[in-house]
């Protein structure tokens, strides 16, 4: 498999915001790691790819799942960490079994034994003081709350549909504000 390494990934809504692991891990970083997990540190990581996608990657011999947090700067206007899960192969080498042609090679990565399923959790924090970041942060954690109630419903319903489509609208229109930020 062919690795790609993709330095950029495009906030919602298509407005060029950079979307990529911090390039430093600064004070600020740092503070926000603590929050998340107090007993880790975080490290970059350089990551192989073992499947493109989300599919579930092809049995390889690992010698640990790691599970954590993905750190996500959206350039100045958020940090972003995300549950995630890596594979430790008995190589040494981590790989990213949800690796799609966009991930980046290298992530910063928390390790947290604690943390929800991948992609099923997210905390943010404003880099800045801006009124439509802390707008963003909370409309982006009510449609969290709605989209992982939904995971576990039996039936769902048009107005749950509905809202979490108005979320998604909101976020990209709030978004589009951030280049202002």
């Amino acid at each position: 498999m062919e690795r790609v390494n993709c330095k950029k990934k495009i906030a919602p809504g298509g407005n060029g915001i950079r979307i990529a692991p911090p390039r430093s891990v600064t004070a600020r970083v740092l503070h926000c790691c603590k929050q998340v997990c107090p007993k880790s540190v975080p490290l970059y990581m350089r990551m192989c790819r073992q499947s493109i996608g989300n599919a579930a990657p092809e049995p390889a011999s690992t010698s640990e799942q790691l599970t954590g947090w993905t750190v996500w700067q959206w350039e100045n206007a958020l940090l972003e960490f995300e549950s995630y899960e890596i594979q430790l192969l008995d190589n040494g080498k981590f790989v990213d079994p949800r690796a799609m042609e966009t991930s980046p090679s290298r992530i910063l990565f928390l390790q947290d034994p604690h943390a929800p399923a991948p992609r099923r959790a997210h905390v943010r924090f404003p880099l800045s003081d801006s009124p439509v970041v802390n707008q963003y942060i909370e409309t982006a954690k009510r449609r969290d709350s709605l989209a992982l109630s939904l995971l576990s419903a039996m039936r769902i319903t048009k107005q749950q549909l509905t809202d979490l489509a108005a979320y998604e609208r909101e976020l990209d229109e709030l978004a589009e504000l951030f280049p202002q930020v």
